[in-house]
């Protein structure tokens, strides 16, 4: 008896010290990086069409500092979960409206070769009963970025057979 109570008394403190596994997440937004071969102008141009090709509306343009930024887009749940996560899972069910927006940069490292980052920020909003809105910034999981950069990296191919042509 005195075993089972010394048992559940360790269990107990192990779970309220936090000793227990927990997920691992990341304390900061996943910025996921692309360096492809080729121009500045080629990346530049290929970005701008993944972003129109997803129906993106583009707010910010400055191609000499390489800076892209979207307009915020409101998403729906079923989007914001297969791309972002919160801490807490319930907080999905608690916001009103999902929104997401896209910031890019493209660095030309040297004549041939490009850096694009793609930095993606979520954010989930909660209309309060004393019409004050309760914002989360939801954290990416990565998806989005992979997903960009594959569609990226299949215009550039399109390109590039083009010009081989």
């Amino acid at each position: 008896m005195r075993f089972r109570f010394t048992l559940f008394y360790l269990t107990f403190v192990f779970i309220l010290s936090g000793c227990m596994p927990s997920p691992i997440r990341p304390n900061r937004p996943v910025k996921s990086t692309f360096i492809g071969n080729c121009t500045f102008d080629d990346a530049w141009d290929a970005t701008l069409d993944v972003l129109l090709n997803l129906k993106y509306q583009i707010n910010f343009v400055d191609k000499e500092a390489g800076v892209i930024s979207t307009k915020t887009r409101t998403i729906d749940l079923n989007e914001a979960l297969q791309y972002s996560y919160y801490d807490m899972e319930s907080v999905y069910g608690l916001c009103d409206v999902f929104e997401q927006t896209i910031t890019i940069r493209i660095k030309e490292l040297n004549g041939k070769n490009v850096k694009v980052t793609i930095t993606v920020e979520f954010t989930g909003k909660q209309l309060l009963s004393d019409n004050k809105i309760q914002v989360y910034r939801l954290l990416t999981n990565g998806r989005f970025e992979r997903f960009f950069v594959t569609k990226l990296n299949d215009i550039l191919l399109q390109q590039e057979n083009k010009s081989a042509r």
